[in-house]
């Protein structure tokens, strides 16, 4: 049989789902991180040299590595708040 006071913790249970681990959070993090530092100047390459001898081809193969840490810059703090509104959709 069950306690009034069993019944009365159950009723205060939030309505929303249980809250995230650290371990969800960390890969959705991750992931979006990679996306963006390194999917965005390759598919921005890709563009550009569908014509290879295009002026755009020319200098999307020049500034590569310069793409790569902007959008490395650009990952990382997408990656920081998609952690911190991750963390507080738990409260």
């Amino acid at each position: 049989m069950a306690s009034p006071q069993g019944q009365h913790k159950e009723e205060l249970q939030p309505p929303y789902a249980p809250s995230m681990t650290k371990a969800p959070r960390r890969l959705i993090s991750l992931a979006l991180l990679l996306s963006i530092a390194i999917g965005v100047p390759v598919v921005e390459r890709w563009i550009k040299c569908l014509a290879p001898e295009s002026e755009g081809c020319v200098w999307a193969k020049a500034y590569m590595p310069l793409s790569f840490a902007l959008w490395t810059i650009v990952g990382v703090l997408v990656a920081a708040v998609a952690w911190y509104l991750l963390g507080r959709a738990r409260r």
